[in-house]
């Protein structure tokens, strides 16, 4: 072999030896992969809004914007800097310190006064409605309370709907006697009636009186005196 055919054999092998490695500098797979930051939790302190993604590890999610996003600083970043999510910031921080100034701002003694009120009044009605004894209230209002608030609001008012609502139609009595645990007798005056409220026929309490007069001892639950009971100008 001649001296250029040498060397033209080994300039060959150079050029091919040039292009395999042309081609693995170009080849994507010899390229490093890009390792997935996870979620830190020191993050919330320079990001106060993001959160932990269930399930991800990889992804944040921003509180104000109900959006995901990338566990990358340069994301959160940009994330913060844009003017959807300082607008939706500033919005919930205002709502935040509207509740919290309403519920840290002190009551006058009027408005405590006219809540606890109600807060009885509830609790007296509870009691009444659902049939529970009174002594169950001790650890409440009080016993003596709840029964002064049944005895002289509830049931004057209760009453004074009632013979509003019998004065615009007809009722039916229904009276059924009783004696209690001291030995006295009493009638319980029932009304049945058509309720235009509940479009049904209901019977509801109206009265529980005494079948003898307490000072005399005569009979007092007769059927003229449950007349003029029923007729009186405050029933």
């Amino acid at each position: 072999m001649s001296n250029d055919e040498s060397e033209k054999s080994s300039s060959s092998y150079d050029t091919v030896d040039t292009d395999e490695e042309k081609r693995k500098n170009k080849n994507p797979a010899a390229k490093k992969k890009k390792v997935e930051q996870k979620y830190r939790k020191e993050w919330e302190k320079q990001f106060p809004w993001i959160t932990a993604v269930k399930g991800n590890p990889c992804m944040s999610k921003c509180k104000c914007c109900d959006a995901h996003l990338k566990c990358d600083i340069s994301v959160l970043k940009t994330h913060q800097s844009r003017i959807k999510h300082q607008n939706n910031s500033t919005k919930l921080n205002q709502g935040s310190s509207k509740v919290l100034s309403q519920f840290l701002a002190p009551k006058t003694d009027h408005v405590v006064v006219e809540q606890t009120k109600n807060l009885e009044l509830l609790l007296a009605g509870f009691f009444s409605e659902h049939n529970i004894p009174f002594l169950a209230s001790d650890h409440l209002a009080g016993r003596t309370k709840i029964t002064s608030i049944v005895k002289n609001v509830i049931a004057p008012c209760e009453r004074e709907t009632l013979a509003q609502k019998l004065c615009k139609r007809r009722f039916s009595v229904l009276i059924d006697e009783t004696t209690d645990i001291g030995t006295v007798s009493t009638l319980c005056i029932i009304v049945r009636f058509f309720d235009e409220d509940r479009k049904q026929i209901i019977s509801q309490f109206f009265k529980l009186i005494n079948v003898f007069d307490e000072a005399t001892g005569k009979t007092g639950a007769t059927a003229e005196n449950i007349y003029k009971m029923l007729t009186k100008p405050n029933m």
